[in-house]
Formats: structure tokens, sequence, C-alpha cells
């Protein structure tokens, strides 16, 4: 006997690259090499979703070389701007053009603060399951889900630490990506002078 409401169903517009979602010990050596030669990644950062570098970067501004060793992994342009970049690389106008624009403004953005002249909306400081059931199907437009919009972290954890070491935590400010920057401001409270400052 099933009882409550059933859990929806995440639809997106590309076909999801399950293997990103996988702990890189998990990746055939082909992936890994690739990873690790041509974009940069290590098993920490792999593992770690949103934490690597590249990954802030829309395909057409990757490398030649790092184009190729994501479709090495596996990816194709269609799938790295949504599932990875989420179309965060494009001007407003872009979203217009390609239709993104209103899924990002039921997210609570608009043109102002999407150039950074307005407040970041509320939903870059909710986790996934605080979302609206409208604001969930919005974010499966742009390629999130729970794993991604949460920020999975997948590295396993054998220390004697009770989690693993928040190695992003030690970054600059201006070495996080822009969502990891909206949760930090959204759900912390932090500025970039607090960030910046360990211990304030």
């Amino acid at each position: 006997l099933i009882t409550g409401a059933l859990a929806r169903e995440d639809i997106f517009p590309v076909t999801k690259p399950d293997f990103r979602y996988e702990e890189f010990s998990n990746l055939n050596r082909v992936q890994q090499k690739a990873a690790i030669d041509q974009l940069d990644y290590t098993a920490v950062t792999w593992n770690a979703l949103g934490l690597a570098d590249v990954e802030r970067k829309g395909w057409d501004y990757l490398t030649t070389d790092q184009q190729i060793g994501a479709t090495q992994i596996g990816f194709t342009k269609e799938s790295w701007d949504c599932f990875i970049d989420h179309y965060s690389s494009a001007y407003w106008a872009e979203l217009v053009a390609n239709n993104k624009a209103s899924q990002y403004m039921r997210l609570g953005w608009s043109q102002e603060s999407w150039e950074g002249q307005g407040t970041h909306p509320s939903t870059e400081g909710k986790w996934w399951d605080q979302l609206s059931d409208d604001e969930k199907r919005a974010a499966n437009s742009l390629c999130y889900f729970k794993m991604n919009w949460d920020n999975v972290d997948m590295n396993p954890n054998d220390s004697y630490f009770p989690y693993n070491f928040p190695e992003f935590r030690y970054r600059p400010w201006d070495e996080l990506s822009l969502s990891m920057q909206n949760t930090a401001i959204g759900m912390m409270n932090y500025t970039e002078d607090l960030w910046n400052n360990l211990g304030t």
C-alpha cells in the first residue's frame, strides 16, 4: 500500500549525464585520464559537485583541449551547458533568446540581479527540499536536481573528523563558483570580506 503523495519525477530538457554523478573511482580509465589531464579535475574535485574550476565555464568558454576531454568523458555541448554550467555563463539577452530567462525568473532572478545590480533571489539560499514544486520544475529546466542543487559531496570520509574536510572553505572568495558564493551569501550571511577573513 502506497500512502502519501508520490515523489515528483525530475524531467530535464537534455539527457542526464549519469556518469557525472558517480564517484571518481567508478569512472573508467579513459574518463579518469581525460578528467585529470584535460579538465584539471582531481578525485576530490570530481566528487564534490561544483568545486572544480572548469565547472564555472560554459562549453564555449572551454579551450579546445578541454572540450575534447569533456567529450571523451561523455559530455556533449548540450549536456555540459545544462548540467554543469546551467547556462550561468550566458548574458541575460542570451538567456532570453534561448528561452532560459523565464526559468530563472521563476527562481526569482531578474535581469538586474543576474547582471549584479540587484539582490540575489531567496532560492539561492534554499536547499532542494525547501523549493516549491514550481521552483523545482524551473530548476529541472536548467538541469538542476537535488544532487547538484545541493552540491552533494561524494568524497569518502575515512578521517577522524565526523565530516569531510571542507577544502572549498579555505579557497579565496573569487575562486568560488557563482552558485557557491550565492549559497554562502543566502544561507550563511557571508560577504566577501567575512569569507576571506577566517574566524570572523
